[in-house]
Formats: structure tokens, C-alpha cells, sequence
């Protein structure tokens, strides 16, 4: 019979340049299981030091972040100290920031007109004007995820047929232009489409077939295909021109029979109630929301 050798050994193993001691007491254990154990416990150390190399990387990797982190707020604090020159602030000035996509432009319009009244800056007695002409032909609809017209689809996109088919639709601007006082739209004109590909062509990226536009817009439709010369024009918002020399606020003050809240005519009873006979007239078929 094969005795079994009893020792006692203290095994030094040099992992990650740092010595551990292992005292093992072998007694009532043969070699083959002794020599097991070690090997075991062996590529456990293995495994903790795999372990903690991966963990220095990912920590010299925050350490990185950490680092342009440091730089990018000691930019911004340069940014910061340069603001005092660039917007000539003084003492008991406040300056707004507002970041977001082109939207955040209408909010920082609205923060700015009601800061003018809170504060009274706004000058009532003056009439400031202006001319604003390159309106963006399309505008993108985030909630629909398509193309939309930005103004007046019917009007001439700047670079014609060859920016509808070569252009990114948001870089496209239109022939429109509007006159504003004070912040009002006194008129509003542009230069007209008048190409039936063009027309087509628009309305296509704005997710309307030649169909759709054939039956929306029959009349201008079938006036393209005979031809129309080129024509533009503007239209005069006579209403708010006496909203502003008459200091109101609201158009309804000075319309001669201006509807209600609820955008109802008092004067004509409109809108109301069709009789049957007028829906079939129509073509109209009225159905009850389930």
C-alpha cells in the first residue's frame, strides 16, 4: 500500500509584484489533492489580478474624462469672464442664456417682450420697423417626422426646381417677406409660384402626392398647366395697423364685429348647426364619435 507523505509547507507566491504568504497544513492530505489545492487557489490570484488590471484601465480612463472635464470648465470659465466685455454688462445687470434646437429662439422672443413689460423697457411711444425676407421654405415636424411648409407653400423657393432637387429642404428659403412694426406683421407678400413642376415638386416633399394637389388645388392646378406668368404681391393687415395707432393689444378691439373667445360671430349666429338638407348638398355625412 502507497503511504501517505504528511508535510507542513508555507508556499511564497510573488503575484502583481506583491508576496503572499499561504500557509497550507497538508496533514491527512495526499500530494496529488495537496498539489491540487495550490493549483486551484493559483488561478484564483490569477483571476483577482486580471481583475484589478481591467480596474486600472477603467480608472486611467476616468481619470482621462476627469481630465477634459477640467479643461472644458476652465474654457467655460474663460468664456464666462469674457461675457462682462462682449454684452458691456454693469453692476445690476442680468444676463439670459437659453440653450436648446431653433425653437428655444420663439421662447427667448416671449421671455424678452415680457421682461420689456415687467421692467418697463418697452417704449410705447415709439414705432420701430422692420423688413424680414428669406423665410425657410420647409420646416421640419418633429412630432409628425416629416417636411412641412414653413409659410405659404405657394409661394417661389429661392434657386427654383434645382434647390427642390439638389437642396437639403431645411437650407431652402423662399421668395416671402413681411413688413413688421414693432414686433406685428403689418404685410405680408411674396413672389408667387407660378411653374406647375415646381409646385409639384414642393408638394411632394412636404409628403403630398400629384393627386392629393390635383384635388386640393384644383383650380390653381389646372391654371398652372396652361401657364401663368411670373407675379408677386403683399397684402396690408389694415386691422393691425389700427391696433397699433390706437395702443390696444388685441385685434378684436378695434374689428367692427370681432368673434368671441370661442371664436363664434354674434352677429351672423355662426357657427351653427347645418339641417339635413344642407349636409346632403355638401356631400357632408356626419358621423358620432364612438
Amino acid at each position: 500500500m502507497k503511504k501517505t507523505k504528511i508535510v507542513s509547507v508555507t508556499i511564497i507566491i510573488a503575484l502583481l509584484m506583491t508576496l503572499v504568504a499561504l500557509p497550507i497544513n497538508t496533514s491527512a492530505k495526499t500530494i496529488k489533492q495537496f498539489e491540487e489545492e495550490v493549483a486551484k487557489y493559483t488561478k484564483e490570484l490569477q483571476a483577482k489580478k486580471d481583475n484589478l488590471a481591467k480596474n486600472d484601465a477603467e480608472i486611467a480612463q476616468i481619470r482621462s474624462k476627469i481630465s477634459s472635464i477640467e479643461k472644458q470648465i476652465a474654457s467655460a470659465e474663460e468664456e464666462i469672464n469674457s461675457l462682462d466685455e462682449r454684452f458691456e454688462l454693469k453692476d445690476g445687470d442680468v444676463l439670459f442664456i437659453l440653450a436648446g434646437d431653433e425653437h428655444i429662439i420663439k421662447i427667448a422672443g416671449l421671455l424678452r417682450n415680457y421682461l420689456g413689460e415687467e421692467l418697463e423697457l418697452t417704449d410705447h411711444n415709439r414705432f420701430e420697423f422692420c423688413i424680414v425676407n428669406d423665410f425657410p421654405f420647409f420646416e421640419y415636424n418633429e412630432e409628425d417626422k416629416k417636411w412641412d411648409f414653413g409659410h405659404n407653400p405657394f409661394s417661389m423657393p429661392q434657386g427654383g426646381i434645382d434647390a427642390l432637387n439638389n437642396m437639403n429642404p431645411g437650407d431652402i428659403v423662399a421668395y416671402q417677406y413681411d413688413f413688421v412694426c414693432n414686433g406685428n406683421e403689418m404685410a405680408s407678400g411674396a413672389v408667387r409660384n407660378h411653374d406647375i413642376n415646381i409646385m409639384k415638386k414642393a408638394f411632394s416633399i412636404a409628403g403630398y402626392s400629384e393627386d392629393v394637389v390635383k384635388d386640393k388645388f384644383r383650380s390653381l392646378y389646372t391654371a398652372f398647366t396652361f401657364g401663368a406668368p411670373p407675379h408677386a404681391g403683399m397684402a396690408p393687415g389694415i386691422d393691425r395697423i389700427v391696433m397699433l395707432l390706437t395702443d390696444e393689444e388685441n385685434l378684436r378691439e378695434v374689428q367692427v364685429f370681432p368673434p368671441n373667445v370661442q371664436g363664434m360671430d354674434l352677429l351672423m349666429g355662426s357657427p351653427n348647426t347645418l339641417t339635413d338638407k344642407q349636409l346632403k348638398e355638401l356631400g357632408i355625412t356626419i358621423t358620432e364619435e364612438k
